[in-house]
């Protein structure tokens, strides 16, 4: 029984015995501390090569690779930052933390990304830079983006949080190009030991000053670094496809009751110019550790990644959905499988009568609560990014799901599809292009 309910797909890349390793990390690192940084030196190096391009830097988090990346490139206290109109809420307060300020953007479809034209129109003298986000695995056009940074003298920061190992259309990786890219290793992405992110650097005098920017921030002590391990080791521990999942109600509940660290607490907020320090301080080495161990095997579960996509997308034309060219690409690596349903909440109850769990990322076009009031985002600012929160769901795709799990899901996904008709209609008008 898949059941992560409020945890999304959770840590699907740590095992057993890496959890066994975090705790015991964990123990040890309280009697004698966690000053090294070796291992994250050599994921540095590893992640690099993997990438192919650009120096590689390690942060905490991917909020803290992106705030760094942005002083970089030279946004100031001040400076406007244009961000897709549909995101985490990680991205916008990256933004706040440096004393910038933000814009939002519609997104395009089938991309989900965004839209370019809008982009050209919301740039105003206080514009200094653009993150451009690669939604689920999907790759952007950077074609019109970088004609516009060069036009306006812009900066182009690449979002591949949920893209790793996706590729554009003639194979080159995303995030390899001439712009600078950071990644995301919290719970819910490819590669995770509970918390890291990772910024692609492409230029060495940015490179010097983003590392530079890491530095300053120093790290965390012991208590908090032993916190961070066993969290990672816990949570990977109880989400067990194959158990009966009640397990992955403990982390959740352990996060109420202040044991366990939410990501957002552990930035102090970010709603307004912060000190590094408070979100960029670094973590356990221990964990780079464990992301090495992942990286080494990437390619094999990047490659199993896709043939559970390949499984839920015959099963998807099978039953009548039209999806789009981009979505068909062999070259995409959808960390999640995104569906846009009419019935969000009846499709979702669907699947969780087969016993299939389902998550969101979203419901509102800033991250999973509807936080417009805190993110300075009116309704209406982005109506296509609304629409598809509205009706977006995801299915798991990830490598804890044996060949069985995915056939129930696939199974359960036609089901819901072969007995609404309409659903597949409105899934194949909305990715071609009829939002309404």
């Amino acid at each position: 029984m898949l059941n992560t309910r409020n945890n999304l797909f959770p840590l699907q890349n740590v095992t057993t015995s890496e959890s066994i390793g975090l705790l015991t990390a964990s123990a040890t690192g309280l009697l004698t501390g966690f000053g090294s940084t070796k291992y994250r030196s050599k994921f540095e190096d590893e992640f690099a090569n993997y990438v192919g391009a650009g120096e590689a830097i390690g942060f905490p988090s991917g909020r803290s690779s992106l705030a760094a990346l942005l002083i970089a490139n030279g946004v100031e206290p001040g400076g406007e930052v244009l961000l897709t109109g549909m995101t985490c809420e990680a991205v916008p307060q990256a933004v706040l933390a440096i004393g910038a300020t933000y814009k939002w953007v519609d997104i395009n479809l089938p991309l989900l990304a965004m839209n370019p034209e809008l982009a050209a129109d919301a740039v105003t003298p206080a514009t200094q830079a653009i993150v451009v986000q690669h939604s689920f695995g999907l790759s952007v056009d950077l074609e019109p983006f970088r004609t516009l940074a060069t036009q306006r003298n812009l900066a182009i920061i690449e979002d591949c949080c949920i893209a790793l190992g996706s590729s554009y259309p003639d194979g080159t990786l995303i995030g390899t190009g001439e712009f600078d890219a950071f990644w995301s290793f919290e719970v819910t992405k490819t590669m995770s030991a509970g918390w890291g992110g990772i910024a692609m650097v492409k230029d060495p005098e940015r490179a010097a000053r983003t590392r530079s920017i890491r530095d300053s921030a120093g790290k965390h002590g012991r208590v908090r670094s032993a916190q961070t391990l066993s969290q990672a080791a816990i949570s990977a521990m109880c989400y067990r496809p194959q158990l009966t999942g009640l397990l992955a109600y403990v982390p959740p509940l352990l996060d109420k009751l202040g044991v366990f660290r939410s990501s957002e607490l552990r930035t102090g907020g970010m709603q307004s110019q912060t000190p590094v320090e408070s979100y960029g301080a670094a973590g356990p080495d221990s964990t780079w550790k464990y992301l090495i161990h992942q990286l080494k095997r990437l390619p094999q579960q990047l490659k199993r990644i896709q043939e559970n996509n390949r499984v839920y997308i015959a099963v998807l034309e099978s039953v009548g959905v039209e999806l789009p060219p981009a979505w068909l690409a062999d070259t995409n690596v959808f960390l999640r499988m995104p569906l846009i349903v009419l019935e969000r909440e009846a499709f979702e109850a669907h699947m969780w009568r087969h016993n299939v769990d389902t998550g969101r990322w979203l419901d509102w076009p800033v991250s999973v609560y509807n936080t417009q009031n805190a993110f300075n985002y009116s309704p209406g600012e982005c109506p296509v990014g609304e629409s598809v929160a509205r009706s977006i769901s995801n299915v798991p795709t990830h490598v804890a799901m044996s060949k069985k799990d995915i056939e129930s899901a696939s199974i359960a996904v036609a089901d819901y599809f072969n007995a609404n008709h309409d659903a597949v209609d409105f899934m194949s008008r909305f990715l071609n292009g009829d939002s309404e």
